[in-house]
């Protein structure tokens, strides 16, 4: 049985809608300045634990997601980590707001076309294209807090 993308979609974004009610009703920030960075471990994971209830909440979402709706589906994703993976490892690096704002950028790129940009890599017989959080959070890299405030001081340079 294949599930259209419709009815794919709805259930994806179903399940977030219910998770930004539920932050809203608790006031939850999306993300916390004192806790930027995130160390990764070495299987490439975030060692940050999802401790706020809309990160556990769009981890279950996310899980549900993998574990029936996209084996009933199929592989769609052009990229590795896969679209699905790839929002969870964004809401753990960077919030749940931010995630979910990375995540649709990266899906909305996720058209087929244009793929040369990307390093390519061989997974199961098959063409993937790399595409990783940090490969599209480079950006806003930031530096140590400044003296005058709270917040870190982000630039560009390296």
């Amino acid at each position: 049985m294949m599930i259209s993308p419709k009815l794919k979609y709805f259930i994806f974004f179903f399940i977030y809608s219910i998770g930004i009610m539920h932050s809203i009703a608790a006031m939850e920030p999306p993300w916390d300045w004192n806790n930027a960075t995130v160390s990764q471990n070495k299987s490439g994971g975030s060692d940050l634990p999802s401790t706020s209830t809309l990160q556990l909440f769009s981890n279950h979402g996310i899980k549900f997601f993998q574990r029936y709706v996209s084996p009933a589906d199929g592989p769609r994703c052009n990229f590795y980590p896969s679209c699905s993976e790839y929002c969870k490892l964004a809401i753990q690096k960077h919030g749940f707001i931010i995630g979910i704002i990375l995540f649709n950028e990266r899906f909305m790129r996720d058209h087929g076309f244009d793929l040369k940009h990307y390093p390519v890599i061989w997974i199961g017989g098959q063409v993937i294209y790399y595409d990783s959080v940090e490969m599209n959070d480079f950006w806003w890299k930031c530096s140590n807090k400044s003296s005058s405030s709270n917040k870190p001081t982000c630039s560009n340079s390296k």
